[in-house]
């Protein structure tokens, strides 16, 4: 879970956006009581709820509580109260400097240093043609920091990419899509994604599987992938079956 950001929140949900850390706190709160089976009673500074409680048997065991963040303080806010930080849109560079601020959200809560465990999150597209794959996943880049609000722009900025990141923002909100996807250079795909033939996604997820501070990686689609795509990436990244004599 996380708070999303301006261009979602209030402008497709017509909500506030105000305190996102706070409102993120209060949910990861509301949720691990929720999860209990017993009715819940919490007045937050954001949240307030009274007796609500599951209409079916409580999970056991209960699911662990990722966050997701992108900056240093989102970050530093999962390592003191979620199970896990679920990392979108990092370089190997990027991520490490972040789980700095993972350890001094561990060390805030007192927290054992195994109690959080790190996902990233990576965009993938294998096909036979690989400039198709790339050319997908171009679009998908460009969207995210183009047409998601700022977040996704500056967390890329603090990775050492604030000039193209500001490039595809201008492009995508300047309604030139075209322009957009075609600043998303090859250096800058392979920085966050891992797009081209089977061979090529396997050798950079493995890549990105293997940064220290990692311990899984987890795989998006691009948001113009159909069924087949789909289909081929995750043949393409699936674990080999277990051999059975």
């Amino acid at each position: 879970m996380g708070p999303s950001g301006p261009a979602v929140i209030q402008g497709w949900h017509g909500q506030s956006f105000e305190r996102p850390l706070r409102r993120t706190r209060e949910y990861i709160d509301v949720v691990r009581a929720v999860l209990t089976g017993d009715p819940v009673d919490y007045d937050g500074d954001l949240i307030q709820t009274q007796g609500f409680r599951l209409r079916q048997d409580a999970p056991d065991p209960a699911p662990a509580i990722d966050v997701t963040g992108m900056g240093p303080k989102a970050v530093e806010l999962a390592g003191r109260f979620a199970d896990g930080w679920h990392a979108l849109l990092f370089t190997a560079d990027g991520i490490r400097e972040r789980l700095a601020d993972l350890r001094r959200g561990m060390d805030l809560g007192d927290r054992d240093a195994d109690a959080v465990q790190t996902t990233l999150v990576v965009p993938c597209c294998a096909q036979p043609d690989a400039a198709a794959a790339r050319d997908l996943t171009r679009q998908h880049l460009a969207f995210y920091v183009g047409g998601m609000g700022e977040f996704y722009r500056d967390s890329l900025a603090r990775q050492g990419y604030e000039a193209p990141a500001t490039d595809v923002y201008d492009a995508w909100q300047d309604g030139d899509h075209e322009r957009a996807v075609g600043l998303v250079t090859d250096d800058l795909l392979d920085a966050f994604a891992a797009a081209g033939t089977q061979a090529d996604v396997r050798d950079r997820l493995a890549a990105f599987a293997g940064i220290d501070g990692v311990d899984a990686v987890a795989v998006s689609f691009p948001r113009a992938a159909d069924n087949a795509v789909i289909d081929d990436t995750l043949a393409a990244v699936a674990p080999a079956p277990a051999h059975t004599p």
